[in-house]
């Protein structure tokens, strides 16, 4: 599990790094009317602020990502599952599927093949709205690899 920590920590940083670099030497700015992403505006409060260190900034951005991707493997998780305990709904995924691509299986999906599958966005927005999927699976050994993250 540390490794997977000091992996994303790494990534994290990178991403810090940069960030800030173009922030110092101007091209990011503060007021360029452009939105910005929570890295930008987290390293903005810290240079501007100095009430949130860059630990504060990579801790936060690890959670959004970690809580993002937890979320979603867990929501296709079961909907993976669930497809499967309905033969016939899986029939007609898989025919959906296969009206898009045919025989073509190296092809990625794209934004113009979502659009065609009505069917199989119906099943994930039932699925969705029909389970809650926080705190329903836990990925780590609570006994270890504990740390604390914020200091009172």
């Amino acid at each position: 599990m540390q490794h997977i920590i000091q992996s994303l920590d790494e990534f994290t940083n990178a991403i810090l790094q940069e960030t800030r670099k173009k922030y110092l030497t101007g091209e990011l700015s503060a007021n360029d009317g452009k939105r910005k992403s929570l890295m930008h505006l987290l390293l903005e409060h810290h240079l501007q602020e100095k009430d949130l260190n860059e630990d504060g900034i990579r801790e936060e951005m690890n959670t959004f990502m970690l809580a993002g991707s937890d979320t979603t493997a867990q929501s296709m998780t079961w909907a993976l599952y669930l497809v499967g305990l309905y033969p016939e709904i899986q029939a007609k995924v898989h025919e959906e599927i296969d009206s898009i691509f045919g025989s073509d299986t190296e092809s990625h999906v794209t934004e113009e093949n979502m659009k065609d599958m009505k069917y199989s966005e119906c099943v994930l927005k039932v699925e969705f709205h029909s389970y809650t999927h926080n705190n329903t699976l836990i990925p780590f050994d609570l006994k270890t690899d504990l740390k604390t993250l914020v200091k009172k």
